[in-house]
């Protein structure tokens, strides 16, 4: 289901949110604390639950603290290359028990470019 998230209850929201489940992979870049990288150091695959241009949430199986730096390849429903780049975790919210985490994150270099085709992408005018 696709739906765009009512902005009435998050006035403090800049961009427009799209709630729709894509493909995301995603690998630790950097971490704020001491993490094990054994699970980390290869790319994970993820399902990300919205999108807007200024950041997205994401299902991980491992918590990550916030502050953690992600390379991640985002896969839009616009027959175009997948985009990749660099997120900050932001925040953090337990789902199951030491085993699935919601994670918020902001986009860190998105480009000009990239960050329109969010845009429209979220307010279907691709």
């Amino acid at each position: 289901m696709v739906s765009l998230s009512d902005d009435s209850q998050n006035n403090r929201r800049l961009f427009i949110r799209l709630n729709n489940k894509l493909n995301l992979k995603y690998q630790v870049v950097k971490s704020p604390q001491k993490i094990s990288l054994e699970k980390t150091s290869s790319e994970q695959f993820s399902i990300l639950k919205n999108v807007s241009a200024g950041g997205i949430l994401f299902i991980a199986f491992q918590q990550f603290p916030i502050g953690t730096i992600l390379h991640i390849n985002l896969e839009l429903l616009d027959n175009e290359e997948p985009i990749k780049c660099l997120v900050k975790i932001m925040r953090i919210r337990e789902i199951e028990e030491n085993k699935t985490y919601e994670m918020g994150a902001c986009f860190l270099d998105l480009s000009n470019r990239e960050r329109n085709r969010i845009s429209r992408y979220v307010t279907g005018e691709w």
